[in-house]
């Protein structure tokens, strides 16, 4: 294609599909959901951080006792 000779349609230009089809504008890898426990027991974990006041691996420690002591 010289400069002059030829002049390119828009949806040639910007690669749009033939069969009139649209692309998703973004693409991005799905997360997969969480189980109803692991939830559940991420929610356990900051609320236990943000009562205490401490960081993760303290409330992990304080809620492991908890299970220990109530059975």
């Amino acid at each position: 294609m010289t400069n002059e000779d030829e002049i390119m349609s828009a949806a040639e230009f910007f690669g749009e599909l033939e069969s009139g089809e649209k692309s998703p504008s973004r693409t991005c890898r799905p997360r997969g959901k969480k189980s109803e426990n692991g939830l559940f027991s991420e929610i356990k974990v900051k609320m236990a951080m943000r009562v205490y006041g401490v960081s993760r691996s303290r409330a992990l420690e304080i809620i492991a006792e908890r299970e220990v002591k109530n059975g």
